[in-house]
C-alpha cells in the first residue's frame, strides 16, 4: 500500500518548518543572553539621606504651619461654643440660632481646612519627591544598561518566579548616586 503525498503540501510544510526554525533560533539565542536584575527602590531612596532630610524638613515646616492654623480654628470654635453656652436662658431665639450657625460654620470651615491641608501636604510631598524619584530611575536605568540587564524589577513587588539568574543591583544604584 503506497501513501500518496501531495508534493505542494509537502513543500509548503517544509517552508513552514524552516520559517519556524528561522524565527525560533533568535529567540533561543536571546533567551540565553537574558539577564535580570532586582532593585530595592525604597532602600535606595532612604540612602539618599541629604535629599530625604531636605524633603522631611520642608514637609515638617509646612505641617507646622497647618497645625498652627488648625489650633487657631479650634480656639475659635471653643470661643463660639463657650459664647453659645454662656447665653442666658432668656436670650432671644434669633440670637441663639445665630450663635449656633456661627459655631456650625466654624466646624465646617475647620473640616474643610483639614481636608485641604491634607491634600496640600500630599501634593507637596509628590512635588518634593519627584526629582529624587527621577534621579533614582535614571541611576537604575544606567546601571541596567552598563550591566547588560534585559529586565530590572522592583525587589518588593512580590514573588518572582523565574529560572533566569537574578542579580540584586541595589548597592550598585546606591553607589552610582553616591549614597551609602
Amino acid at each position: 500500500m503506497a501513501i500518496l503525498v501531495n508534493k505542494d503540501y509537502s513543500d509548503k510544510m517544509i517552508k513552514k518548518i524552516l520559517l519556524f526554525v528561522a524565527l525560533a533560533i533568535p529567540m533561543f539565542v536571546s533567551a540565553q543572553n537574558f539577564k535580570m536584575g532586582i532593585v530595592d527602590t525604597n532602600a535606595v531612596i532612604q540612602s539618599l539621606t541629604t535629599d530625604m532630610k531636605n524633603v522631611e524638613d520642608k514637609l515638617a515646616a509646612t505641617s507646622k504651619e497647618y497645625e498652627d492654623n488648625y489650633a487657631k480654628l479650634q480656639q475659635e470654635m471653643k470661643r463660639l461654643y463657650d459664647e453659645l453656652n454662656a447665653l442666658a436662658p432668656d436670650t432671644p431665639t434669633a440670637t441663639k440660632e445665630r450663635k449656633s450657625r456661627e459655631l456650625t460654620q466654624a466646624q465646617t470651615n475647620t473640616q474643610n481646612f483639614l481636608r485641604d491641608a491634607q491634600s496640600d501636604m500630599d501634593k507637596l510631598q509628590q512635588e518634593l519627591m519627584a526629582p529624587i524619584l527621577d534621579k533614582v530611575k535614571k541611576a537604575i536605568e544606567a546601571v541596567a544598561k552598563e550591566g547588560g540587564f534585559s529586565l530590572v524589577q522592583e525587589a518588593n513587588a512580590g514573588i518572582l518566579y523565574d529560572a533566569a539568574p537574578v542579580v540584586n543591583i541595589t548597592d550598585q544604584v546606591k553607589a552610582r548616586l553616591g549614597a551609602k
